[in-house]
């Protein structure tokens, strides 16, 4: 079954330069023995099934699963919505779907460098560093959906589930020219997002941020006392 069947049958659209492509890596990972690939790409009634269970969790809404590495761990598309089209995964362990790369073309390309490592090893367009960025007009579409997704945490009533994905999409797009925009979420009533707030500064090692970091340390939530510890110990070069 093509790529374009697989679609058709689930009622969903994806880039028309994404077909050919996908089309390609699947018959590419079908002929990789197992021990070669740590994901597969699933069969419809597969796709159909995990498309069932996301339509059910308002999280998930948004997101078309396509792969799996056959542990309860799934990769797929935003194919709808702000996040149109950039590339999550969604773990057992906890719950996190900020995009990892920003297109199908960046996903592959990891892919094909090092098809037998494990995913979370792959090197990642979000979040972006200085010295490895999305493309300025990929930049700038980030901010955007930046924009959009706080325009819906403004104008929405929606569950603390959902407003906390949300920011953690928020904070991976961040580019790093503009972590200042996040400084207030250490300061933030749910402890995850606090937690991931302080994760992120502590990634970019953000010498502006030791200020904020070291008042979560004081009189954060648990969660995020230890992100921020660690955050500045990263940041100030103890810990890699």
């Amino acid at each position: 079954m093509l790529i374009s069947e697989i679609l058709e049958a689930v009622s969903i659209s994806l880039p028309p330069q994404w077909i050919e492509p996908l089309d390609r890596h699947r018959s590419q990972l079908a002929m990789l023995p197992p021990n070669e690939c740590n994901i597969r790409f699933m069969e419809l009634d597969e796709i159909q099934e995990m498309l069932t269970f996301t339509s059910q969790i308002e999280v998930f809404h948004d997101i078309l699963l396509l792969w799996t590495d056959d542990e309860s761990n799934y990769i797929g598309v935003f194919y709808k919505g702000p996040l149109s089209y950039r590339i999550c995964a969604v773990r057992h362990e906890e719950t996190d779907i900020s995009p990892m790369f920003c297109d199908l073309s960046s996903f592959l390309m990891q892919w094909e460098q090092r098809p037998s490592a494990m995913w979370s090893e792959w090197r990642r367009d979000y979040p972006a560093t200085l010295e490895y960025s999305v493309a300025e007009k990929q930049m700038q579409l980030d901010v955007e959906c930046i924009i959009e997704l706080q325009s819906r945490l403004q104008q929405m009533d929606i569950d603390d589930d959902l407003r906390c994905q949300w920011l953690y999409c928020i904070m991976a797009l961040t580019p790093a020219q503009q972590l200042h925009t996040l400084y207030h979420y250490v300061q933030d009533e749910d402890m995850y997002v606090q937690e991931r707030a302080c994760e992120i500064l502590g990634y970019h090692r953000d010498e502006q941020a030791l200020e904020w970091l070291a008042d979560v340390v004081r009189i954060g939530s648990p969660n995020g006392k230890t992100a921020a510890k660690q955050a500045i110990a990263r940041i100030k070069g103890y810990i890699q």
